[in-house]
């Protein structure tokens, strides 16, 4: 299993679904803007301004989570728990994804998805650390969307 299983069972118990690998998520440029909050000041502000990617299709907050089913991903909102919530922002068929790619930051994994009906999917995920299971995650949703 990729990933750390305790995610998965959150996001499959919420959705009441199979859900084999999951990970939280954020908007795409949201470590920069959670990195340049803790600093502060004009070098705050420019680590902010760096940080600001392009803007996706589905409306990704501060904090989301991926998860992955055998056949689709879904993206939900996160509560202030840290936990799943809310109406699934999207929910995707691996094979309705036309173009996959990820790039490597620093802190991050950026996902950018084009879908078949013209949505672009993008988000990113911390990749060091605590956070290096989600680079795992990353890596199996890139799989199955190369796949189909």
């Amino acid at each position: 299993m990729a990933g750390k299983s305790k995610f998965a069972d959150q996001m499959a118990k919420h959705l009441n679904e199979p859900i084999e690998a999951a990970c939280p998520i954020t908007k795409a440029g949201g470590t920069g803007a959670q990195i340049a909050g803790g600093v502060g000041g004009a070098v705050g502000a420019v680590i902010a301004g760096a940080a600001k990617g392009g803007t996706g299709d589905v409306e990704i907050g501060q904090f989301a989570w991926l998860g992955l089913g055998p056949s689709r991903f879904a993206i939900t909102k996160s509560s202030l728990m840290g936990k799943p919530t809310g109406d699934p922002l999207a929910r995707v068929a691996y094979a309705d994804v036309t173009e996959a790619a990820v790039t490597e930051a620093k802190l991050t994994l950026r996902v950018d998805l084009n879908l078949a009906d013209g949505r672009h999917v993008v988000f990113e995920a911390k990749r060091h650390g605590q956070n290096k299971p989600n680079a795992e995650v990353i890596g199996l949703l890139e799989q199955r969307c190369a796949r189909t």
